[in-house]
């Protein structure tokens, strides 16, 4: 049994992360290592870590000054000892198999990577899964495709397991938001073999006030699909229409931000969000992997903002 490094950043998360760190301790997988790294809280999270410390050998504790989700990630990689490693987000939990299910699929395929489907858990106690409806094992062109295909999978480092060797020197970025884009097309690029298995076992808690749904809006996510295009146009010229549209919806996406949170934008900001988008309209209309509906989205985007925005509104109130 391969040991699983389980990295798990902290702060201020008191309320949820017993919960957390309980779905890792009741794993049917047994051969883990828990690196708790507490990111300066100013809660009991500290106290709380240092409780399970002493309750299991398995969970080691790094206490450190707050330096934000990338810089804790970053500590905990360069202390792992397991051959795979993964990251679970301390206000999210896991079901008690997924380590298990996902290294047998990581053994019997001999992938480098292996991902599995979410559950979308709301505060209201309602539920939505995320998942694919087979098993997909894919080639790193197919799983860059995948990713940036708008469906079941996604962008998120913590719903996958890695070989250690193929993510150890890639760094989070310190300071960023939307930190997982900068990152997971290089894992994928470097993966000799990705699979993706049909079950959802991770439970993403989407609380108000957490980093990725906070009232402020950066361009991070813009940046960080620019990167991933760049990198394509230099290693992959042949998903450079996946690169263009992922980078293109990037725009999109940030844009809804700005709406879902009743933040002004400039005119000059509206007229670059619309301009980027239709630059790269013939691509995102002649990508095959991406649904209909996201090709209209992205034509109605382009060419009128106002009519956007209450077809927007419309689907957020049927949703």
């Amino acid at each position: 049994m391969k040991k699983l490094s389980v990295i798990i950043p902290i702060y201020n998360v008191e309320k949820y992360l017993r919960r957390c760190i309980e779905s890792v301790l009741k794993q049917t997988y047994l051969n883990l290592e828990i690196i708790l790294v507490d990111d300066g809280s100013t809660d009991g999270c500290a106290k709380i870590c240092d409780e399970y410390k002493e309750k299991d050998e398995r969970v080691s504790v790094i206490h450190k000054k707050n330096g934000g989700l990338s810089e804790a990630r970053n500590f905990g990689l360069k202390l792992v000892t397991g051959e795979i490693v993964t990251y679970l987000d301390s206000d999210d939990y896991i079901d008690a198999n997924m380590y298990e299910k996902m290294i047998k699929a990581m053994k019997d395929k001999e992938a480098d990577i292996v991902g599995c489907g979410t559950y979308i858990d709301y505060e209201d106690g309602s539920t939505k899964i995320k998942s694919e409806k087979n098993e997909k094992v894919l080639n790193p062109e197919e799983a860059l495709i995948e990713l940036n295909s708008f469906s079941s999978f996604d962008m998120s480092v913590c719903n996958k397991i890695y070989k250690k060797e193929i993510i150890n020197d890639i760094d989070f970025p310190v300071g960023k938001k939307s930190e997982d884009y900068f990152v997971m097309y290089q894992y994928f690029a470097r993966a000799k073999k990705v699979v993706i298995i049909n079950q959802a076992k991770y439970h993403y808690f989407q609380r108000s006030n957490s980093i990725s749904r906070g009232k402020n809006v950066t361009h991070d996510y813009i940046e960080g699909s620019k990167s991933q295009k760049e990198f394509f146009e230099k290693n992959f010229p042949d998903l450079n229409y996946v690169g263009n549209t992922a980078y293109a919806f990037s725009y999109i996406a940030t844009y809804n931000r700005y709406i879902k949170n009743e933040l002004k934008m400039t005119n000059e900001m509206k007229k670059e969000f619309k301009k980027e988008v239709r630059k790269y309209l013939k691509d995102i209309n002649g990508n095959s992997h991406i649904s209909r509906s996201k090709k209209i989205q992205a034509t109605l985007f382009s060419y009128s903002l106002f009519i956007y925005k209450i077809a927007l509104k419309v689907i957020s109130k049927e949703y």
